[in-house]
């Protein structure tokens, strides 16, 4: 289900005729991410400016259209894991380098390069609690 974000929470302003959204999804998400910007193939339905990822597909019967991903929506954020060290004292002063840990972060995707934002909506799949991922997007209301 969609769920409308406070400007408050935010920092990034909105344009006139956007919403922004976030909704809960489980991977695969079943859509087509590509650059947006001027000259994109997706710019006649999306005004993202360069280096934002643009959805540009939503397969039927998936679950990112069960979230209500849309074509044209731009990714603003979604949530990653990020694989970190993690070392108890005693072990550092031991000498040890701890074990590795996921931790689940808030990724901004604003002027990213594509591949990055692949890889931290992909790496939601590390997620040893196997929540779904959090995605925030900016449509265009008009």
């Amino acid at each position: 289900a969609m769920a409308r974000w406070s400007t408050k929470l935010w920092p990034f302003g909105l344009s006139s005729g956007q919403a922004r959204q976030g909704s809960t999804a489980s991977l695969p998400l079943g859509v087509v991410l590509e650059e947006g910007g001027e000259g994109s193939d997706i710019a006649a339905v999306s005004s993202a400016p360069k280096n934002c990822a643009v959805v540009r597909e939503v397969v039927s019967g998936t679950s990112g259209e069960a979230a209500g991903l849309r074509l044209g929506d731009v990714l603003r954020a979604c949530t990653a894991v990020d694989m970190r060290m993690e070392a108890p004292t005693w072990q550092v002063l031991a000498g040890g380098i701890g074990r590795p840990k996921a931790f689940r972060i808030m990724y901004v995707a604003d002027r990213r390069p594509l591949e990055e934002v692949l890889a931290a909506v992909s790496s939601n799949r590390m997620d040893p609690l196997g929540r779904p991922g959090l995605f925030v997007v900016e449509r265009r209301t008009q």
